[in-house]
């Protein structure tokens, strides 16, 4: 019984067996002892073992393409698809429910590409059958994906697509969500306050969301990504001038109208997708929010090419080398991209492990945490995930007491010091000649902000104060002096 806030089950099963297959090749016979005392060493073999999966994804996404379009500049250019958007590449790797979205994004792709150019109705039925597992997948990663599901339902040649895309989508998405039934009642109260709550995760005043806000993160999606805005702009042009014909020309040729109205299908669903994502996450703005149809940038170019660029199609005909060079230095560029753009984001590299190193030399009784939920220290993403596991929250904590001592949460509010479960007074923990490191994610260390620190205890001397410039976390190591105990 744990987590299942997205519901974010597919993710718990993966590292759950990840976590599992590699205890298998230690000696510790404790998995959940071995697993919270050793964090980091499980974690870097998730994230070793996701970026293994998801290159697996992107040779299936060319592997598939070639089968269904035995076009090389086409399936190339499909393997960019998560290239293509900066936010997929740095979350996808990581254990979160982004990775989810990603490898059933990328798997995706080819069957949406497939699907669209198919004219076979019975492997047009098997496609979509297994379009509908990986969007049930995809889904269970987490629920805002959800407005994938307009692609193929208007994609869908008829009535009985829709069903079976609906039916193994449902199937797929309880069989994966089933580790967390239990947690439904919550879930749907969770869905339900965000919907009727201006701020965040449910919080803020009743309403759908703050208008000022809303407008502003609008904006901000706009300018987040040119290639996804324009995109966008581009398929609504299509439509807009397909509208605007059809008043003017009525076809005679029935098949190719037929062939038209299903591009125009699945151009009008990945425009739908598009809008309702924005829509949504312009409620409460996060990049990564716009993944799942970010995901779809590059299938949505594939499609509009293949329709309305003859002329090209003939050129890749004579001149196949460049059509296959071409999609090999794009995605050279988005690579070299994503290596500028890592080393503008500070966090990325980790650098508050170099707190550590550099507070290595010095020795403290007690390490005080000023932070949210991360930290160069594993306490705080601890707190974090046991306060998620339900009823297992009584088998971890006693676990997290015995490895995890001599270290506190901070609570201005309170003016108190936390451990893992309960509140103490400055005056039960702090001794007199204690040193302390005092660890705050931005430089919030004053001495005169803290509400502990009065006319008996304070600071006797300052060992070592040290700030990163670019995330603002710091540390400060000093020396605690009880003024009381020398009266």
């Amino acid at each position: 019984a744990g987590h299942a806030d997205h519901p974010g089950t597919p993710l718990q099963i993966y590292a759950g067996i990840t976590i599992k297959f590699f205890h298998f090749f230690r000696n510790n016979k404790n998995i959940v002892e071995d697993a919270i005392v050793n964090p980091e060493w499980y974690l870097f073999r998730i994230c070793i073992t996701s970026c293994f999966l998801i290159s697996i994804c992107v040779f299936l996404v060319g592997w598939l393409m070639m089968r269904f379009t035995k076009n090389i500049f086409f399936a190339l250019l499909l393997q960019t698809t998560h290239l293509i958007s900066i936010h997929a590449l740095f979350f996808s790797q990581n254990l979160m429910t982004e990775f989810i979205l990603v490898t059933t994004g990328l798997l995706l792709a080819p069957f949406t590409i497939a699907y669209a150019f198919s004219t076979n109705n019975k492997s047009g039925l098997r496609i979509i059958s297994v379009a509908g597992i990986l969007y049930g997948i995809m889904v269970a990663g987490k629920i805002s994906s959800f407005p994938v599901v307009f692609v193929w339902l208007l994609m869908a040649n008829n009535l009985k697509h829709r069903i079976y895309f609906l039916v193994t989508a449902l199937l797929s998405f309880v069989l994966f969500t089933f580790p967390g039934w239990h947690y439904a009642p919550q879930f749907i109260t969770w869905i339900s306050n965000m919907a009727t709550h201006t701020g965040s995760y449910g919080q803020g005043s009743e309403g759908f969301a703050d208008k000022i806000q809303y407008f502003n993160n609008f904006i901000i999606v706009a300018n987040n990504s040119w290639f996804f805005t324009f995109t966008f702009l581009l398929i609504s042009f299509l439509l807009i001038k397909k509208i605007i014909v059809n008043f003017k020309v009525i076809s005679a040729d029935q098949k190719n109208t037929e062939h038209a109205i299903k591009y125009y299908r699945t151009l009008f669903g990945i425009w739908l997708a598009f809008t309702v994502q924005i829509l949504l996450v312009c409620k409460t703005y996060s990049p990564h929010y716009l993944i799942p149809v970010h995901l779809l940038i590059i299938p949505a170019w594939i499609v509009i090419i293949y329709e309305n660029n003859k002329l090209i199609s003939e050129i890749i005909l004579r001149r196949p080398i460049i059509f296959k060079i071409i999609p090999i230095v794009f995605t050279l560029f988005l690579l070299t991209r994503a290596v500028i753009l890592y080393d503008f984001y500070p966090g990325l590299k980790q650098p508050d492990k170099t707190l550590l190193e550099i507070a290595k030399p010095y020795h403290y009784n007690l390490v005080l945490l000023d932070c949210g939920v991360t930290a160069p220290f594993p306490q705080p993403a601890l707190l974090f995930g046991v306060n998620y596991t339900g009823e297992m929250a009584s088998v971890y904590f006693p676990v997290l007491e015995k490895n995890y001592k001599d270290f506190y949460f901070v609570n201005h509010e309170t003016g108190k010091l936390k451990g893992w479960t309960t509140e103490f007074s400055p005056q039960d923990v702090l001794k007199n000649e204690m040193t302390i490191l005092y660890y705050s994610t931005d430089d919030k260390f004053n001495i005169d902000s803290l509400k502990w620190f009065n006319e008996n205890f304070r600071p006797d001397s300052i060992l070592l104060s040290y700030k990163l410039p670019n995330s603002r976390e710091s540390i400060t190591i000093f020396n605690l002096t009880d003024r009381s105990s020398h009266q």
